[in-house]
């Protein structure tokens, strides 16, 4: 599937809104050992092996912050759902007192898709309360899903017979006949 030219740039600009601070924080911090390496941690000789354990602690301080492999491992994919999980779990819920401990079910959704290359998949796209059910209808077998990379949603994409397009940047409802979507102003991926 050949996304629009304004959804791929989106992907991309995500991305390197990652990449590029992680990159700057790395080189600064690998700067800053260099130079002061031994004031930052002053070590004895004998310890060698902890002071490099020290920096490649410090130098990994960029990629958790700025989450750079969360980002890197997710990607864009389109394909088939074969299967729908819903698993449904008790939860707690605490409020600000610690005596109040409120239980409920809670539900998570799991979609079993095939790709159009034949890569299977499986991946968790809803968790909410199981009282509010809101999302236990969205998502059935056959059905044409879609995902972009650095998005929280897993959208499906529309039919003939749909009256509705879900965003696949924003997670927005729009009307069928709509190229943009409403919320964000991207075009409206419709299969």
């Amino acid at each position: 599937m050949q996304l629009p030219k304004d959804i791929q740039k989106y992907c991309v600009n995500k991305v390197l809104k990652r990449i590029i601070p992680c990159v700057l924080m790395f080189a600064v911090l690998l700067i800053a050992i260099i130079l002061w390496g031994d004031i930052l941690i002053p070590l004895d000789s004998e310890y060698v092996g902890l002071k490099r354990f020290c920096y490649l602690v410090i130098l990994s301080i960029p990629f958790i912050v700025t989450r750079v492999p969360i980002a890197l491992f997710d990607r864009t994919y389109c394909g088939t759902v074969k299967k729908v999980d819903i698993e449904t779990t008790p939860e707690t819920y605490r409020p600000a007192e610690p005596t109040l401990e409120t239980v409920y079910m809670k539900n998570t959704i799991y979609l079993n898709i095939e790709t159009h290359n034949g890569k299977k998949m499986r991946k968790k796209v809803y968790t909410g309360r199981a009282n509010d059910a809101q999302h236990l209808s969205t998502f059935k077998e056959g059905d044409k899903v879609l995902h972009l990379r650095e998005t929280k949603h897993t959208v499906v994409l529309p039919t003939s017979s749909s009256a509705h397009c879900t965003c696949a940047v924003c997670g927005s409802v729009n009307k069928i006949d709509n190229t943009a979507c409403h919320q964000c102003k991207h075009t409206l991926v419709k299969g």
